[in-house]
């Protein structure tokens, strides 16, 4: 193998920091309710929410929590059902599942550059906190991603004519990355969009991009009808989580911007995608400059979240990345200043890629005490107040509950509050009943919720983060 000791060193980092982040990385709302749902899935109950207690409908297989497509939540819970059903065995498949990905956007780079220069870009963003966070947690945006990428590869060997099995293989893949993410149908098919534009203006195959657009739209709509029992299950599955809307189309410009501002490799990468483009025209810089675009525009129409922002890195670090050798060779052109200068350049490389990386890492493998430490401490509360029901709205405090504890969550996603048809308070509670309140329920729940109901009666507040445990009034 020629870069052999390239491979070795880019794969120890990645895999390196995606068990650290495994490890380390706290629980939090998103992560624990997928983790919540792919527990169900490991019990035998199928995919469904659970509502904590038996006298209730115990678990809501129409639940707007359900954000996590079948096709990756059901091996989360099939490895559970076999090793145990904890967040570790869980983060190990994302780990392994992270590194799948990551192959496929290394195929994908070294179809558009070469060798060295894909194992480069792979570097840059193993590099990445939100990669390396997001890449270990119960979460669905490193795979949805990489089926996204692996796809693009196979439909840049239809381009070029390959044959159509690779039109196909990449109609299979978008499809696959929509059965975990199903927001995915938005940007994908923008992309194609988008493609079609560039072509029709360029008098090069729009015609192509009409038949595949036409083939994957079919594609897509069979396989959702198949994921939710034909037709009407799929309506009823899309009522259910019409209020994602807000979060989709929330125009929520100046955190989408504040992100991006902060992300040099986005603005060097994009920028060079766009020049490279504009001077060779060549088609494979149609395709990957569509994706970025619809990428883009879906990020700067949404609320602005970083597990969306990120997904506009991974292009722009294979344009960067093109980059990168012909600095190294500039910078040992003088033998006397050779060193230093490449130093300087590992040095710079880590400053713009890695930014809080080391940093966060750093502080969480010295610092274990700190990780979830609220909700380790609000779970001993009810502990010691012998509190075994319970009622809340923050579900990352769940995972850290004792055994045999029974809670009352609630029905409701925090995209639910403004709905003016829902009850005033948004969980099951009454005299007695013991209230868990954390982050979502001080901020997205605040104003739905009877605080005039109960009294408190402890609270811890570690960093920015405030807990408080109340009891309903008798």
């Amino acid at each position: 193998m020629k870069y052999w000791l390239a491979y070795l060193i880019v794969g120890t980092l990645l895999l390196g920091g995606l068990i650290v982040s495994a490890l380390y990385s706290p629980v939090w709302y998103d992560d624990a309710g997928h983790f919540l749902v792919a527990t169900e899935v490991a019990n035998g109950s199928g995919m469904c929410y659970p509502l904590g207690v038996v006298d209730l409908d115990s678990c809501d297989h129409d639940s707007p929590f359900i954000t996590m497509g079948p096709f990756l939540t059901y091996p989360i819970g099939t490895l559970m059902g076999l090793f145990g059903s904890t967040m570790l065995n869980a983060r190990i498949l994302m780990v392994l599942l992270s590194l799948v990905a990551i192959w496929g956007f290394f195929r994908l780079a070294r179809g558009l550059t070469s060798e060295l220069k894909a194992l480069i870009a792979v570097a840059i963003m193993a590099l990445n906190i939100q990669f390396l966070t997001y890449g270990a947690e119960v979460l669905g945006e490193v795979p949805m991603m990489g089926l996204i990428l692996a796809g693009l590869g196979c439909f840049l060997r239809w381009d070029r004519g390959e044959g159509l099995k690779w039109a196909a293989w990449g109609i299979v893949l978008w499809c696959m990355a929509v059965g975990i993410k199903e927001y995915a149908i938005l940007p994908t098919g923008l992309s194609l969009g988008i493609l079609f534009l560039i072509r029709l203006l360029s008098k090069k195959d729009a015609a192509r991009v009409v038949v595949l657009t036409g083939t994957y739209t079919l594609a897509l709509i069979l396989t959702l009808m198949l994921l939710h029992d034909g037709l009407r299950g799929l309506v009823t599955h899309l009522q259910a989580r019409e209020s994602y809307g807000s979060e989709f189309l929330a125009f929520n410009l100046g955190i989408s911007l504040k992100f991006l501002l902060l992300k040099p490799l986005f603005w060097l990468g994009t920028g060079a995608m766009v020049l490279k483009w504009r001077v060779k025209q060549r088609p494979e810089e149609a395709l990957t400059l569509s994706v970025q675009a619809a990428w883009l525009i879906f990020f700067l129409l949404s609320a602005g979240y970083d597990r969306f922002g990120f997904l506009l890195l991974f292009l722009p670090a294979i344009y960067v990345a093109e980059f990168v050798p012909y600095l190294w060779k500039e910078a040992g052109r003088k033998r006397e200043w050779a060193i230093p200068k490449r130093i300087a350049l590992i040095m710079i490389g880590l400053l713009i890629f890695s930014q809080q990386t080391f940093w966060v890492f750093g502080n969480r493998i010295l610092h274990p005490e700190r990780i979830n430490a609220a909700e380790k401490q609000v779970a001993k509360w009810l502990s010691v107040h012998d509190a075994h029901f319970f009622s809340t709205v923050d579900q990352q405090l769940i995972p850290f509950l004792e055994e045999g504890m029974r809670y009352y969550p609630t029905r409701y996603v925090p995209s639910m509050v403004h709905d003016p048809s829902l009850p005033q308070f948004f969980t099951y509670m009454e005299p007695g009943l013991y209230f868990a309140a954390g982050p979502y329920a001080f901020t997205e729940y605040q104003q739905r919720i009877d605080w005039g109901a109960m009294t408190a009666v402890d609270s811890v507040i570690v960093g920015e983060e405030r807990w408080v445990l109340y009891r309903g009034n008798e």
